[in-house]
């Protein structure tokens, strides 16, 4: 679409929408229901929109930071046609933005976060009531971190595990995979790293109740990245909210359903062999090894109740973890006997 049809798409949708048209897109490319047909659509919507809005001297400078995560799940789509939209969508966002920028001291403080230029896009309100616990970043930190997977985001476009493969080069050793002059440029210091892996995770808490598979997809995205504990201790809070849902109810997710592939990869993204020497810290470890004990044996009485099913459905969850990840292994087997 021209930079004409984003100012005629922008009048109809700001009609009835105003500012909110970007949270109408992305929530529409991030729902499970869409076909991949309205999820490119929505995203050739966007990009046609932020390149109008963002055009000429006198535009407004607002930084799209909040839309980033739900443009790297549609990098990751099983669909090329929306991959390809999302790649178009992260060329535009790296334009907003000079690929050369500085790295500041990094901070996700709002107060911190005043002091610059831009203006955060929807920082208070694009998930509703949860967008409280949203972590954002430095313009200079979102400058580069774009920057590098717009010098690698036509890869993405043929293979949906390519933004997996580059999100962990980029969060692990804060360099992209290609070899060229602007590459060898492009770096995150781990500071720079350790912020954005915090703000990514950031999305995944708040939008829990408000899309398990934007959350799903996300860790998906993410699963290759080794997360200090103090970055992945946001996350804890989410298994324990899930587990006592599911003590209260005692309706087991249904295996390969949303509920079961975002609790998996709850417990991917936290107890995986990449990040098996951080376990001991700040409790991880117990944490994970009380999960595995659950049930010692079924009910005296053969009566499950809620507790019982879910502690037994978690029990299952963390021990495949255990034994698909060789955490024991990987931990030289001296945590078991804890």
């Amino acid at each position: 679409l021209s930079n004409s049809d984003g100012a005629l798409i922008g009048r109809v949708l700001g009609v009835g929408m105003g500012d909110e048209w970007a949270q109408f897109l992305a929530s529409t490319w991030t729902a499970e229901a869409s076909s991949a047909l309205v999820k490119s659509r929505s995203l050739v919507t966007f990009q046609a929109l932020l390149s109008h809005k963002t055009s000429g001297s006198s535009a407004e400078k607002i930084d799209y930071q909040t839309v980033l995560p739900s443009v790297i799940v549609a990098l990751g789509d099983d669909d090329a046609r929306v991959r390809g939209a999302a790649v178009a969508c992260v060329k535009t966002l790296h334009s907003l933005h000079p690929s050369t920028a500085t790295e500041k001291k990094q901070s996700s403080s709002r107060k911190s976060l005043a002091a610059d230029e831009q203006t955060i896009y929807g920082y208070d309100v694009f998930y509703g009531a949860s967008s409280d616990k949203l972590q954002y970043l430095p313009t200079a930190t979102v400058a580069k971190f774009v920057a590098m997977l717009a010098s690698r985001v036509d890869s993405m476009v043929g293979d949906a595990w390519a933004v997996r493969n580059e999100l962990g080069l980029i969060l692990n050793r804060g360099v992209c995979s290609g070899s060229g002059k602007e590459d060898a440029q492009l770096k995150l210091n781990s500071q720079g790293r350790n912020s954005v892996a915090a703000f990514l995770l950031s999305h995944v808490v708040a939008t829990d109740a408000v899309s398990t598979w934007l959350q799903t997809r996300l860790l998906q995205a993410l699963e290759l990245v080794t997360s200090p504990a103090h970055v992945l201790a946001q996350l804890y809070p989410l298994i324990g909210s899930h587990y006592d849902a599911l003590k209260r109810t005692g309706g087991i997710p249904l295996e390969g359903g949303s509920e079961d592939m975002l609790v998996r990869a709850l417990f991917k993204a936290c107890f995986c062999e990449a990040n098996a020497q951080q376990l001991g810290e700040k409790g991880c470890w117990p944490a994970f090894l009380g999960f595995v004990d659950g049930l010692d044996s079924a009910p005296a009485s053969g009566e499950w109740t809620a507790k019982d099913r879910a502690t037994a459905y978690v029990q299952q969850v963390a021990l495949e973890r255990l034994m698909a990840d060789g955490l024991v292994a990987a931990m030289g087997g001296a945590a078991v006997t804890e």
